[in-house]
């Protein structure tokens, strides 16, 4: 599917939304989990992680956000310990957290 759309119409909820509702029907014993890629910037990242927590209103959601740009990688370690709902993540990250064995 392609949509395009100006600025603040609503892209990203449209691809947010049926995640958070798929998310919403797991069991708790499924080990289900979204993984959204955000683009090319780490402001569109922030932006999907903002969507994901406004949206999101299930207090047990958790959202981990694995960007570059100056952030250590261990910054994010701690939610990926814990285990998170939604990955947020640029695929060079990605692949940095999974060499350190953070992600399967």
């Amino acid at each position: 599917m392609l949509g395009i759309a100006a600025d603040r119409h609503g892209k990203t909820a449209g691809y947010v939304l049926p995640m958070l509702a798929r998310l919403e029907r797991r069991t708790r014993a499924s080990a289900h989990a979204a993984l959204a890629d955000p683009g090319p910037t780490r402001e569109l990242a922030a932006q999907v992680e903002q969507s994901f927590e406004k949206y999101g209103h299930q207090p047990q959601l958790s959202v981990a956000l694995l960007i570059g740009g100056g952030l250590p990688p261990t910054s994010s370690c701690a939610k990926l310990d814990r285990g998170v709902d939604v990955l947020i993540a640029h695929a060079r990250r990605l692949l940095d957290h999974f060499g350190r064995g953070k992600i399967l």
